[in-house]
């Protein structure tokens, strides 16, 4: 998607005026050049990064109010041999109300190792303090998505 394209820069203006979600899959800077264009967008930002590290999403999260996240495909950055990584188990707590638990099943075969994948999500999420795991793990998403 080209961002500097008029055609575009008009959708994403649009999308943001009338409230809607965005879930870019893309690195910080993408993200950046979204809330350039359209300050009031509503992003969750998919796989928080894939790649982006815990600093760097610190700070956009920081500078931004408007963006969540989902951790699919993250479990890796997160759990260590010695349980989770630090500056993602201090990021996660700081940033409580705007993580999301996340699979992405996107092809056939995720669907197949899905009890693995919520299992090595559950890992992770163990070591959190308890009302943080179960904010990221179902409350930030009933909240933000209006589910009960």
């Amino acid at each position: 998607m080209n961002l500097e394209s008029e055609r575009v820069r008009a959708l994403v203006k649009r999308v943001a005026d009338l409230g809607l979600f965005m879930q870019p899959h893309a690195d910080h800077e993408v993200i950046e050049k979204l809330f350039e264009i359209a300050s009031n967008a509503r992003i969750v930002w998919a796989h928080a990064g894939f790649s982006d590290p815990p600093e760097v999403i610190g700070r956009m999260m920081d500078k931004h109010e408007n963006l969540w996240a989902d951790l699919s495909y993250r479990e890796r950055n997160i759990i260590t041999a010695d349980g989770i990584d630090p500056a993602w188990r201090e990021l996660m707590i700081r940033h409580a109300d705007r993580f999301m638990f996340g699979s992405d099943t996107w092809e056939v075969d995720r669907w197949h190792g899905y009890p693995a994948i919520v299992e090595e999500n559950r890992m992770w999420l163990g070591y959190l303090p308890e009302e943080v795991a179960d904010k990221i793990a179902h409350q930030n998403g009933e909240r933000l998505f209006g589910v009960r």
